[in-house]
């Protein structure tokens, strides 16, 4: 039996099959008064896309084999909503997180989320031909919605009008440790399976209550992530 090729190694892009998938949820805190009010943000996080990034290429038109050092380093980046991010520890919810495709597996590191370094590989090249090297990316999203618990009673927190519920919004990238060496340029965009996660349900169903009636330590504290509470 013919053992079928990641379909991720051969494309520059690869998205989930029907759109964003959701991979993990967790609930955090924040203490805005302490014994009166408490915020616990809900992190929902989608995986977008996945994406080999070229990072070097090489064409050895001599008549000897060449080899090349190329360096690379691993880090998760916020692209959009560092305030949020910054706020509820947005890395750490992506540590020791695994995304199932329908080929393979991957388990994100502390050195890929939380903390980065810089590797340094070798390529060789044969004489007379082409290498392209290239670092796997995961590009995310992370949807955030705030529960606001006042003296032991819990609402979801909604916009002024107070009928949707406020939401946060962060974008990811993370340059992972996986890497592959092509012969020839990527170029093609591809849809795979991605395995959604089984997670939590963290008070979706609760009354919502509108942001303009909540405490000025509670808009305070959105704001600071710049969660938009003015209207």
């Amino acid at each position: 039996m013919c053992k079928r090729i990641d379909p991720v190694t051969r494309s520059l892009v690869s998205r989930p099959q029907g759109g964003d998938v959701l991979v993990s949820r967790s609930r955090q805190v924040i203490d805005v008064d302490p014994g009166v009010e408490a915020l616990y943000p809900v992190v929902s996080n989608y995986l977008v896309q996945i994406q080999n990034d070229e990072v070097g290429s090489w064409d050895n038109n001599t008549n000897c084999t060449q080899t090349y050092k190329q360096e690379y380093t691993t880090a998760l980046k916020v692209t959009n909503g560092t305030g949020v991010s910054s706020a509820l520890d947005l890395p750490a919810t992506f540590e020791g997180l695994t995304i199932s495709t329908k080929h393979s597996q991957k388990t994100f590191r502390s050195t890929e989320t939380t903390t980065s370094k810089t590797e340094t590989t070798e390529i060789e090249v044969p004489r007379r031909s082409e290498r392209f090297f290239y670092q796997r990316q995961y590009v995310l999203r992370s949807d955030v919605y705030f529960i606001l618990d006042r003296y032991d009673r819990l609402w979801i927190i909604g916009h002024p009008g107070g009928f949707h519920i406020l939401r946060a919004r962060c974008d990811v990238v993370i340059n992972s440790d996986d890497n592959i060496t092509t012969r020839t340029e990527l170029k093609r965009e591809t849809k795979i399976r991605v395995n959604a996660a089984c997670v939590p349900d963290f008070g979706e169903d609760l009354e919502i209550r509108s942001v303009n009636n909540c405490s000025e330590h509670v808009r305070d504290a959105l704001r600071a992530m710049g969660v938009p509470v003015d209207y």
